[in-house]
């Protein structure tokens, strides 16, 4: 028996009854084993940006979920895997993990008016992928009128119990969150709300 590791001419001699033959030439030529490739684990925003897993050209695919095409799209996070075979029947396999995370986007009004209309009623920051806000109102003599700690507090309009006058009040908001490349950022936002009744 013999396993030859490089392609190339071999020499043949067979041993019968302890004899041997005159030797023979045989070409040999190895094909590799399939190398597929997904790409390295990956932090990525899904959101609104399908990512396409193309692992190479080969005869034949089978996915973790027992599709067979030559690609996959990933619409969620979690791990994937594929099995090709080439044209000689060799078969190899690749996975990958991907995890999702979005750069933190923000929206900040500059207007509302709480009137109980229920159109603009409440003045509150907007955003996804925040990890954590603090947002301070203040009025046009520095008096703090809001302070909340989440996004999903809300300024109703009120001061001490009684409607804030109409008119311009500043607002400063310390977001912690994440950047396109997945790290953690910190920052400080200034900004203007008007409230109009």
């Amino acid at each position: 028996e013999a396993y030859p590791e490089q392609s190339g001419t071999y020499e043949v001699i067979g041993i019968i009854s302890g004899c041997a033959t005159f030797p023979a030439f045989a070409e040999v030529d190895i094909i590799p084993t399939p190398v597929p490739f997904l790409g390295n684990d990956t932090v990525f925003c899904i959101r609104g940006n399908p990512l396409v897993l193309e692992p190479g050209d080969y005869s034949s695919y089978e996915w973790q979920d027992g599709s067979t095409a030559s690609s996959f799209l990933i619409q969620e996070a979690g791990n994937y895997g594929v099995t090709v075979t080439d044209a000689f029947g060799c078969v190899g396999e690749d996975d990958i993990s991907i995890m999702e995370q979005c750069p933190t986007q923000v929206y900040v009004p500059n207007a509302f008016s709480p009137n109980a209309d229920g159109i603009n009623d409440e003045f509150q920051i907007l955003g996804n992928d925040i990890i954590s806000s603090r947002l301070i109102v203040f009025d046009r003599w520095g008096n703090i009128v809001f302070e909340g700690e989440h996004t999903d507090e809300i300024w109703n309009g009120t001061f001490n119990g009684k409607q804030a006058p109409t008119g311009t009040y500043i607002w400063i908001l310390h977001l912690e969150g994440y950047s396109a490349d997945g790290s953690i950022f910190q920052e400080v936002q200034k900004g203007n709300i008007n409230l109009v009744r």
